[in-house]
Order: structure tokens, then sequence, then C-alpha cells
């Protein structure tokens, strides 16, 4: 990033340097309360509401805030606009599958995190879960060296393998004997509908299923 910004001489701004966001204690439901700080000094918003989840969205409201930060110091924001925008963000945008809770029991989460940074900050969050066991449903696309991957995910856990239905879809079968070597093992199968079902009908209520690895395999459960 340092380095395109010297090369189209353009200014480059680290959102985390300037923005914080303080958590309220508040919350109704789904709903949080934060107040947003700029420099230490100047509180932009207090009591923003949004219903965003997931262990990577305090850095995405971060970036996206100070963004709009930015903008507004170039032209006229009506900042009474983003207080309303902001706790219906999700629906407004369609903003889908990134840690999207399917069911509560049992505890179900779809996340399209399909890259070694964004598993590795989902699959640590996971991991602080006090659960039984995990049911993890999982397919990729054939052109991903999921070797590395894989040693990501948990090995106590029950693997669900599926091709998502697109040409670059990763056999399942290939899929259930790279994951064996690194010792992850479940059953190999024909959709992920089918994994998905399979993984449902064995969990228990106080256990996780997680669908992942690719956006095409979450699209198939959304």
């Amino acid at each position: 990033f340092i380095s395109k910004a010297k090369q189209t001489v353009s200014p480059i701004f680290f959102a985390d340097k300037h923005l914080s966001i303080r958590n309220r204690s508040h919350k109704i439901g789904d709903e949080n309360m934060i107040d947003v700080i700029i420099d230490n000094k100047i509180t932009w918003f207090e009591g923003l509401i949004h219903k965003l989840d997931g262990p990577f969205q305090r850095a995405n409201i971060i970036t996206g805030l100070y963004s709009v930060y930015l903008l507004s110091q170039m032209i006229k924001i009506d900042e009474t606009k983003i207080a309303t925008f902001f706790p219906t963000l999700a629906e407004s945008t369609r903003y889908i599958g990134r840690w999207q809770v399917l069911s509560k029991s049992p505890l179900t989460i779809a996340d399209s995190a399909h890259n070694e940074g964004g598993l590795q900050i989902v699959l640590d969050k996971l991991k602080t879960f006090s659960t039984a066991r995990f049911h993890i449903v999982l397919g990729f696309v054939n052109d991903k060296d999921v070797t590395k991957i894989l040693s990501l995910f948990p090995k106590n856990a029950t693997y669900y393998f599926a091709k998502a239905n697109i040409p670059r879809g990763l056999d399942a079968n290939a899929l259930q004997e790279s994951a064996a070597k690194i010792g992850l093992y479940g059953n190999s199968y024909r959709s992920v509908k089918e994994a998905f079902s399979a993984a449902k009908r064995s969990a228990k209520s106080d256990e996780v299923i997680y669908i992942g690895g690719s956006i095409f395999v979450v699209a198939e459960v959304i």
C-alpha cells in the first residue's frame, strides 16, 4: 500500500491510527452501540448503532467510517444520514454471508472468508467457543492451493466435504483426501446442500455448524 501510494503520489491513511471506536454496554437484541473518536480527541459520533457481527467487523467499521470522515472534510456530508443509515447497513446493502447466523440451535454460522488471512481470523474466533464438537461444511475452488488453508482448521471437528455447483469447484473426494493427510476427517458429499443436511442431522443442539471455505459454498446455503 505504501509503495503504491508513492507510485501514484497519493496520500495514504491508516484508519486505525486515526479513528477508534468505544463499545457501550448498551445492547438490545443484535444491536450494538459505539462512540466514534477521531485522533483521540474529537467525538465524531456518540451512540452510533450497528448490527454487524463477526470478529473482523471492528476493523471493517473503523476503515469504513474513517473513509467517510476523510470524504466529509472534502465535500458536504449530512452526518445525520450516517447515524440513520448505520443501523440498517446490512439490510440496505444486502450484506450477507459474513458471519451470518443461520440458526441458534445448533448454532450455525456461514462465513465466506476464503483466503488464509480471513480464515485465520474466523477460525481463531471459533476456537474460543466452548462446544463439545464442531461440524464443518467445507468446499473450495480448484485453482487454490488448499494445503496451507486446511492446516488452519481444527482437528477436533467432523467434516462434510462438498463441491460447490460451479465449474471451478474443487472435487469433494479430492478435498477429502487432502484434508485426511493433515488429520481432518469426514465424508464427502455430492452437493453442498447434502453436506449441510448431513451436518444438521449429526449436530447436537449445543454444538456448532460452520459452513465456509468458498463464497460459492456459502451462497448455496443462504
